[in-house]
């Protein structure tokens, strides 16, 4: 019986656009390994109940020969974000991975429902499973990608998505040093990467406005991503205690700077989480 949408928060902001066919493109593929270390957390702790639940280290990533789209403009979450499956798995919503990869050659490997990343990010914390044991990304243009490792970032950081503007900079900071760090094996250049970041920056604002909150540039400034890739995790706990970054009025009900919040939280592993690892649903 397909596994329905759950009457819960969504991440994305608008419908997703399904991915258009791309028949005659080949089968073959570029199989690519890239980096995913785990990165400091830059937003308000309360943000996340279990941020870094598992240590995230690399993410394989296909795409066809023939098709990358390496200037594609980073606007919206795209149905060309496919999470393939590596095996069965009962308890997330699945469709055909066909229906949105092309040029892969997948006939009848599942991959993960593109509305279902919320559910995602729920199900492989509540059992334990790392993402890299359940996953490989499908994705044949920049746009595609950034989304991917956006995604990538909120299966390994758990939270409640009640404050939704600050869980997304922190996924769209991870996605952005991931890029950095990757940019020579993505074949990303520099200017690319830059005009990549204020896409990102662009998004980021709005969901910031919508929500009633002062955005900090600085969060999404090139200089705060390359200390975040470099691990430079003092240099951000320096930008955290500035006087201006004490007092962002926020509305009622919203996440935003305090006294006793600061910016950076140092890495930790979510060791009582795994003291209580419930047994995989998965099959193997």
């Amino acid at each position: 019986m397909p596994i329905q949408p759950t009457a819960r928060r969504l991440c994305y902001y608008a419908q997703m656009p399904g991915a258009p066919s791309s028949e005659g493109i080949g089968t073959g593929a570029v199989a690519l390994r890239l980096r995913t270390p785990s990165l400091a957390c830059i937003v308000p702790p309360r943000v996340f109940d279990a941020f870094a639940w598992c240590e995230s280290d690399e993410l394989e990533w296909r795409r066809p020969t023939t098709l990358w789209n390496a200037g594609a403009q980073i606007d919206s979450a795209t149905a060309r974000t496919v999470f393939v499956m590596r095996r069965p798995c009962e308890f997330l919503p699945r469709e055909l991975a066909r229906l949105h990869a092309f040029g892969l050659g997948l006939r009848t490997e599942e991959a993960l429902a593109p509305w279902a990343i919320d559910d995602a990010t729920d199900q492989l914390y509540a059992h334990s499973l790392q993402p890299g044991d359940l996953f490989w990304l499908a994705a044949d243009d920049l746009n595609a990608l950034f989304w991917g490792l956006h995604d990538w970032a909120h299966f390994h950081n758990h939270g409640p998505f009640e404050a939704r503007a600050w869980t997304e900079l922190q996924c769209d900071v991870a996605a952005l040093a991931w890029f950095w760090i990757n940019r020579n094996v993505i074949g990303l250049t520099e200017p690319v990467w830059e005009r990549t970041r204020r896409d990102a920056e662009v998004l980021s604002r709005a969901r910031f406005a919508d929500e009633g909150i002062s955005f900090e540039a600085r969060l999404l400034s090139a200089e705060n991503v390359h200390a975040l890739a470099a691990g430079n995790v003092q240099a951000l706990a320096d930008e955290a205690r500035a006087p201006y970054l004490v007092r962002s009025p926020k509305r009622k009900g919203a996440i935003g700077f305090d006294g006793d919040d600061g910016l950076v939280a140092a890495y930790r592993g979510a060791q009582a989480h795994a003291k209580t690892r419930a047994p995989y649903d998965c099959e193997r």
